[in-house]
């Protein structure tokens, strides 16, 4: 590769750019009003090897800054926000949070069933219909930036639970409970939900997580693990 160029394309010097300049001599001439000019360097720059030795960082920086220019990919590349992932349980429960119930008792420290077999998950066994297990940070939390409510549940001994997620924006459950999102959960095994929160309302804060059972009668224990907030 020549390290300088006339207009027309004839090297001016035996000074090697390597590919780096390769790749930004091709950027240029993509408005080249000579096609085959234009296609000269398009061809060299395509044919330009990786970049090897002491020089190699720089060089395969332009190499793809280059290609991304010709390819027309050359932008600012939004990576997402932070990421703003809240743990809420996993084999116990995170500081700030407590664990309650509508109804029935609940067991933050169930060995079995838990998700992948260790540590423990947590589990309702209801007194009658509509019982629910809940979750709640110490202060509601602002939702902003949190696009999910997951978990994993764990249906009990038989049949299927039928259940519903919702969301309050209090830490004591006293303000709207939003929609609803029915969850189906086999017994015997765990399933992994996740709940846009905008199925759930768009609540502005997060105060109260809860799970609660709408088969309207009382059903056998189920069991949470992995609640994360995301």
């Amino acid at each position: 590769m020549q390290g300088e160029w006339y207009v027309d394309g004839t090297p001016a010097s035996d000074w090697s750019g390597g590919a780096g300049q390769a790749l930004m001599y091709a950027s240029a001439a993509t408005v080249a009003s000579d096609s085959a000019t234009r296609d000269d360097f398009l061809r060299l720059a395509w044919d330009q090897p990786v970049t090897t030795g002491e020089w190699r960082y720089y060089h395969s920086s332009l190499h793809m800054l280059g290609f991304l220019h010709l390819a027309g990919k050359y932008r600012a590349y939004d990576i997402g926000a932070p990421s703003t992932a809240t743990t809420v349980y996993a084999d116990s429960l995170a500081p700030g949070w407590r664990a309650g119930s509508f109804g029935g008792s609940v067991d933050t420290t169930v060995s079995a069933p838990a998700h992948g077999g260790s540590g423990t998950s947590v589990g309702l066994t209801p007194g009658g219909p509509w019982d629910a297990v809940t979750f709640a940070p110490a202060t509601a939390l602002a939702s902003a930036g949190i696009d999910n409510v997951v978990l994993r549940v764990h249906g009990g001994s038989s049949g299927t639970r039928q259940l519903q997620l919702m969301v309050n924006p209090a830490t004591d459950g006293s303000g709207d409970w939003g929609t609803r999102v029915s969850l189906d959960a086999p017994a015997g095994t765990w399933t992994e939900f996740t709940v846009p929160l905008a199925n759930l309302g768009n609540p502005a804060t997060i105060g109260t997580i809860a799970l609660q059972d709408r088969s309207g009668q009382t059903p056998p224990a189920f069991y949470v693990d992995d609640v994360r907030l995301g």
